[in-house]
């Protein structure tokens, strides 16, 4: 992702409360968008540890072998999808940076990703990951309603963030598909527990209306073989 759009994000959160900007500082918590986090895989059946399948760009030259590791296989009858039978999927780094920074365990120029932000607020040293800059890494395979367990963690994160921030409320970024799970969240929370723990929601390009070109790449993807969804 370019450091532009990035640019433009650090100068929206630091324009929150501008007059007041040397005193009035708060903790911030990323939800990171579609394929916006690193995942691994773990062979069942296997000694073997878990392993990078996104992103590793081998697997894009064999997206065969991604489908076999990371692909979803959904169920009709119970309309919920699960990993593939021989393999659990991972998705590690929750409430620390390092998963969201760069998309790849090298990391490679062409993977990064909310790495020049965290970068950029990390100048300040009010800002420290794992600490008051926060990541919530997330299965992006799935719908928010199918992510079972991740509006309990994002609470409690958000509170212990709250903490950690000297009791000062959250200020809570989503991009892309993460500002469609951040509003999931947020319209599930009652409005005494925001008032006290979101400052502010900012959501950045979520795909409020859908997005067509997604589901075609979560569909069949363009790399040339079908992936993430089987039945």
């Amino acid at each position: 992702m370019g450091h532009l759009l990035w640019t433009c994000i650090i100068c929206f959160f630091f324009s929150i409360h501008v007059a007041h900007i040397q005193s009035e500082k708060y903790p911030i918590v990323i939800i990171p968008g579609d394929g916006g986090c690193q995942a691994y895989s773990k062979l069942k059946n296997s000694t073997s540890p878990p392993f990078l399948v996104w992103i590793d760009l081998r697997y894009f030259l064999e997206p065969g072998k991604l489908n076999q590791y990371f692909g979803l296989v959904y169920d009709p009858v119970t309309r919920k999808s699960r990993d593939p039978d021989i393999a659990e999927v991972y998705f590690p780094g929750w409430g620390e940076t390092w998963s969201i920074e760069n998309l790849d365990s090298y990391k490679h120029s062409r993977t990064e990703y909310c790495g020049p932000m965290i970068e950029s607020l990390r100048l300040d040293p009010f800002f420290v990951s794992n600490w008051t800059i926060r990541g919530a890494p997330f299965d992006f395979r799935k719908a928010p309603n199918e992510n079972e367990g991740f509006n309990d963690k994002l609470m409690r994160l958000i509170e212990e963030t709250y903490q950690n921030g000297g009791n000062r409320s959250v200020v809570l970024l989503g991009h892309s598909l993460g500002a469609k799970y951040g509003m999931y969240f947020l319209k599930s929370m009652k409005k005494s527990w925001k008032n006290t723990y979101i400052k502010t929601f900012v959501s950045l390009s979520a795909p409020l209306g859908g997005s067509v070109k997604a589901l075609k790449i979560e569909a069949s993807v363009f790399i040339g073989s079908s992936f993430y969804l089987k039945s």
